[in-house]
C-alpha cells in the first residue's frame, strides 16, 4: 500500500468516527429536546359566602385560543387542582348545584 493510500485510508477512518460520534450526539440531544414539555397547573379553593368549603364543585378550564376544555371537581375540603395545561390564556368556570355559576 502506498503512502497516499495509507493517508486516504486514515482520513476515511477519521471521518467515519466523526460521523459516528456526531450521530450519537444528535440522537441524545434530540431525545432531550423532545422531553421538554412546558405545562401549567391551576389550583385553588372554593368556598361559599360564609367561608365554608364547597366539596364536589365542578371546575372547568377552557383554552381561549383553541376552545379545548378540561374539567375537574373540588375535593371534600374544597381544594381543586387541574394539571398539565398549556400555558396560555384560559377562562375558568366554577359551578355547584347550590351556587350560581360565575
Amino acid at each position: 500500500m502506498s503512502k497516499f493510500e495509507k493517508a486516504v485510508s486514515r482520513e476515511v477512518r477519521r471521518i467515519s468516527w466523526v460521523c459516528v460520534i456526531l450521530s450519537i450526539w444528535l440522537a441524545v440531544a434530540g431525545s432531550l429536546v423532545l422531553a421538554q414539555v412546558i405545562t401549567s397547573t391551576i389550583q385553588g379553593h372554593i368556598s361559599d359566602s360564609s367561608g365554608a368549603s364547597v366539596p364536589k364543585a365542578l371546575v372547568k378550564v377552557t383554552n381561549e385560543s383553541t376552545g379545548v376544555s378540561r374539567t375537574g371537581y373540588s375535593a371534600e375540603d374544597g381544594y381543586y387542582r387541574i394539571p398539565d395545561l398549556l400555558p396560555v390564556l384560559t377562562k375558568s368556570v366554577w359551578s355547584y348545584q347550590a351556587l350560581r355559576r360565575w
